[in-house]
């Protein structure tokens, strides 16, 4: 039966090549006419007239619909050249477009493997120059998110800093004032008490690491642990979108597993 309306926009179809295909003009989406009998040519009219319609896409840079158009027949047509090839430059948008996940640069390096051994041949130097760019820019996106990674530890670690700073303060001072007022106390009482400050000093320094365990800790709010989580749930989600590994510290992980 031939296709007399577009089955996408639902425009009249004109006939072009001889009669064998029908075009949109307004979408320009090809079909094929008629089936003659043979499944093999009804085949290879389907498999042309969606290559054109890839085509049509990427000239349009519609690289989504270009995307799953070609990837639709790299799974019907495994051997098809021109469709693996098409898979790759909607991919890449014609290499413009170098942020591919792990996962969709694993799908190019197949792509582009694919046409090389059903061509037989080398392919074109700007994909060797393309995939260059795009390993430099992956490595540059994966240096970057370790680099956020030591940014959050370094922020932990300022945050203990200056809370351990505090409190070793406070427990010097308030040491220092205990053997004072002790050493005092006693040499007005008798000056040959003097041989119990070792004691006093040993109290000043058992107070003053009390004091440390109990202020030494960092005070980080209910509000800075949720944005800890927060980041540490976007730099998890970015490693995997660029297949690399991090890891958190144990004082970062705690925060991330504990329930407030």
């Amino acid at each position: 039966m031939v296709a007399k309306k577009c089955s996408k926009c639902g425009s009249s179809l004109k006939p072009v090549a001889n009669g064998t295909m029908l075009s949109c003009p307004h979408c320009k989406t090809m079909q094929f006419t008629q089936n003659d009998g043979s499944h093999d040519n009804l085949q290879e009219l389907y498999l042309r007239s969606e290559l054109v319609n890839g085509d049509k896409y990427l000239q349009d840079q519609d690289w989504k619909q270009a995307t799953a158009c070609f990837s639709a027949l790299v799974e019907k047509y495994p051997l098809e050249i021109d469709a693996w090839m098409g898979l790759a430059r909607a991919m890449t948008r014609e290499q413009t477009f170098l942020a591919l996940s792990g996962a969709e640069y694993q799908t190019l390096t197949k792509c582009l493997s694919k046409v090389q051994i059903l061509q037989g041949a080398l392919l074109d130097d700007s994909w060797a120059t393309y995939r260059q760019k795009y390993e430099v820019y992956r490595d540059t996106q994966r240096m970057e998110i370790q680099d956020q990674c030591e940014k959050l530890a370094n922020w932990i670690d300022h945050k203990q800093d200056g809370d351990v700073k505090m409190a070793s303060l406070i427990g010097m001072v308030a040491g220092a004032f205990l053997v004072f007022m002790l050493g005092v106390v006693l040499t007005m009482i008798d000056a040959r008490l003097w041989i119990v400050l070792p004691i006093t000093t040993a109290i000043a320094v058992i107070i003053g690491w009390m004091i440390y365990r109990l202020c030494g800790k960092a005070n980080i709010t209910q509000e800075e642990r949720q944005r800890v989580k927060q980041r540490c749930a976007e730099l998890e989600k970015q490693a995997k979108y660029w297949n690399v590994q991090i890891f958190f510290r144990q004082d970062i992980r705690n925060i991330l597993e504990s329930k407030k």
